[in-house]
């Protein structure tokens, strides 16, 4: 859900705008190659917005289109580029380049972006303004504090353990391992060395300690780990980039994929590392302790527990990707639509199910973006976090490194499957009703 390059900010900080400086633009006019005086006010504020958009884990495709926006509103012709991991902007008089980490998902700020873009003008007053803005935003505190958003952590965590089948005990126990993951996640931000290895240890430390749960209350420890690594798992990673490369967007998709396939990597030796050492210990200890190998028993929660989950995971979304308060009843209305068409759907083919849910969900968030004013990406995120092939791809792993390689080379493939129906489903959702402004 929440992979590693979404919990990573970029440390690069903009320089300051100099708001007295005059917009001069002749390269609007006279074409980028042309003789022109590119106004340092305005240029400071497009590569301000840059960072900001980067920060704020804006896809690569929306980024450009922001940018291109901005730069037709002060005035300016400009050409970017943007990957995971850097972005190129052109103007007439030169190239710069900014590199940093992808950040966080965060769609309040997308949604602040949206309205900082829409107050640019070609006059110094509205440049000069749009910087102060973005300065502002970006010294301003998170939307929600660290209780609430651990909180999240441990929410979102039991949500997934009801969903995908765990019982009682394992929804408890995902949700103490989301809490301690939460707040691995904080000590690793000012750590670099501990944050590149931080889903190796994460995965590893749960793992053992999921492993030894399972074995003394007799749970499924696969379901109640991956659960508890709910918020690590790249599954919203692998959907957007099967989404850039259905767009051509070839270099940001693959680059993002191979990302995401690197995580899944980590996490999963992670997993099984964790895992063969809490078996040794256990083999240790089991003689003459026949209750340390009893047999997993099926999760028996009642159907209410589903309803209550579906309630409680978009409320989870909402504070950890930081959406605006004012949307989190139609982020749940959006989740709901989702699962209710992926569980419609799959008793008449399972294999459309993932691309109609999808196709329904960016359906409803662009016509909310309509309405409501603000990116379609505030509701549609939320929206496919339920369907996004995380738990698939943690599966394919943990056969593929245990007894069933071939099983789980061809959950790996159903993995990407998913992906590719997911992102097809939100191609179709945008040729049905495309999104308002950059989306």
């Amino acid at each position: 859900m929440i992979s590693r390059q979404n919990t990573v900010s970029t440390d690069i900080n903009p320089e300051p705008v100099d708001a007295t400086a005059a917009v001069t633009t002749p390269a609007a006019r006279g074409g980028i190659d042309g003789p022109a005086v590119v106004s340092p006010a305005a240029r400071a504020v497009l590569l301000e917005l840059a960072r900001a958009l980067h920060a704020a884990g804006s896809p690569s495709d929306r980024t450009e289109s922001m940018l291109e926006e901005a730069a037709v509103r002060c005035g300016l012709e400009g050409v970017f580029f943007v990957t995971p991991t850097s972005i190129m902007a052109s103007f007439a008089d030169g190239t710069q380049v900014i590199r940093g980490e992808p950040g966080a998902v965060d769609l309040g700020r997308m949604s602040e972006l949206e309205e900082i873009v829409a107050g640019l003008g070609p006059t110094p007053e509205r440049v000069a303004e749009g910087g102060r803005r973005l300065r502002a935003m970006a010294d301003a505190p998170p939307r929600y504090g660290r209780g609430v958003t651990r909180l999240s952590f441990a929410g979102a965590a039991a949500a997934a353990a009801v969903l995908i089948g765990g019982t009682a005990e394992g929804a408890l126990f995902a949700a103490a391992g989301s809490l301690a993951v939460g707040l691995g996640l904080e000590a690793a931000a000012s750590r670099p060395r501990l944050a590149r290895a931080f889903l190796l240890l994460a995965s590893a430390s749960i793992a053992f300690a999921a492993t030894i749960f399972a074995t003394v209350t007799a749970t499924d420890g696969a379901v109640i780990a991956l659960a508890a690594l709910i918020v690590l798992l790249p599954g919203l990673s692998l959907t957007l980039a099967m989404r850039e490369l259905a767009a051509r967007h070839l270099v940001s998709g693959g680059s993002r994929l191979m990302g995401a396939a690197v995580d899944f990597v980590s996490i999963g030796f992670g997993l099984a590392l964790g895992e063969r050492v809490a078996r040794s210990a256990l083999d240790a200890v089991a003689a003459g302790r026949p209750w340390l190998s009893a047999t997993p028993r099926p999760g028996t929660l009642d159907p209410a527990w589903d309803a209550a989950a579906l309630l409680v995971a978009p409320l989870t979304f909402v504070v950890l990707f930081q959406a605006p308060p004012r949307a989190v009843l139609p982020i749940i209305g959006t989740c709901l639509l989702a699962w209710t068409t992926a569980a419609a759907m799959d008793g008449i083919d399972p294999r459309l199910a993932p691309m109609a849910a999808a196709a329904a969900a960016g359906i409803a968030a662009n016509l909310l973006s309509r309405l409501l004013r603000m990116p379609a990406a505030v509701f549609l995120v939320p929206g496919i976090m339920l369907l996004v092939p995380g738990v698939l791809g943690m599966r394919s792993l943990d056969a593929i490194l245990g007894t069933d390689p071939l099983g789980g080379i061809t959950t790996a493939v159903s993995t990407v499957l998913v992906g590719t129906a997911i992102a097809a489903g939100l191609l179709a959702a945008n040729a049905a009703l495309p999104p308002r402004g950059s989306g």
